[in-house]
This record gives structure tokens, sequence and C-alpha cells, in this order.
């Protein structure tokens, strides 16, 4: 079994990013965020229900998730909001951001990666792209074969 990461889930607005957090759940700690408490609750319940004995908490503060997590999980959503950014930008030296697009599976492919590498220079970021219809295919973009080869490792053996 894989050693037991801890995995902050920044915006929980889409179903394919709620799906990927409760099958990460089964084998690794998560932190949820969302500034919908509403949402945020409805969430946690039904991963708490899907995964009894699973390791789930809210957590009021991104840059708190973000600090604690070995793995940054962001829904396409909240990664436009350039101030939550900045702030979690300081706290997240050496992991792993995965970045859930869900709207356009052309943005993720054509997104300039340069640009997000930028906003985030000493960790290893990749974008991840789910086709609206299918929610089991998630499609990987990453200049580096080797870095996508672990997160693959990551996603594939949790999921």
């Amino acid at each position: 079994m894989p050693q037991r990461k801890t995995v902050a889930v920044i915006g929980l607005s889409k179903a394919n990013i709620i799906l990927l957090a409760t099958k990460i759940a089964q084998y690794h700690t998560v932190l949820l965020f969302d500034t919908d408490a509403i949402l945020l609750n409805e969430v946690y319940l039904k991963m708490h229900s899907e995964n009894p004995n699973s390791t789930i908490e809210i957590v009021n503060c991104p840059i708190d998730a973000s600090w604690e997590a070995d793995v940054i999980l962001f829904s396409d959503s909240f990664f436009y909001e350039e101030e939550l950014i900045q702030k979690i930008k300081k706290v997240t030296t050496g992991k792993v951001i995965l970045i859930l697009w869900s709207q356009n599976m052309d943005l993720a492919v054509d997104m300039d990666q340069a640009k997000i590498r930028n906003l985030f220079p000493f960790s290893k970021v990749f974008s991840i792209a789910v086709k609206s219809d299918n929610y089991d295919n998630f499609f990987l973009k990453d200049k580096d074969d080797e870095n996508i080869q672990s997160v693959m490792a990551f996603l594939s053996a949790n999921c």
C-alpha cells in the first residue's frame, strides 16, 4: 500500500472533483475547502457515508489546508481567484499541485503551462481534464514524462 498522504481539495462545485476526492479519501487524508459552507458540509457528509473509515476534514482556511497537504487539488473555478492563489503560493513549495479542468478539456490542453508554473515555481504542477460525459476518464498534461508517471502512479493506485 502506498504511503498515506494528505490531499487538500480546494473548490467543490464540480461533480468530477467530488468524485476524485471521494476516491482519494479511500487511501489518504482529505482536507476539504470551499467558500460555500452548505456545499462543503453536504460533500463532507456524502464522502463520509461512502468512506466511513476515511479521514476527511473540513478546513475553514485554504492556506491552512494547503500548508498541511502533500498534494493540492484545485477546482478550475478556484484556480482563477488570484488573491487566493497569491496567499496559497506562499505554502506550496515542494508540493504537487493538480488543477482539475472540468468545463473545457481543450482549455486544459491549450493552457500555457509556463504561465501556470510561474504561479507555483517551486511545485510540481499538473493539469487534469475530464470529458463532461465521462468522469471515469481523465487527461493528464505535463511536458516531463517522469512527472506524469509519478502522478499517474498516485492516481491509479488510489482511484
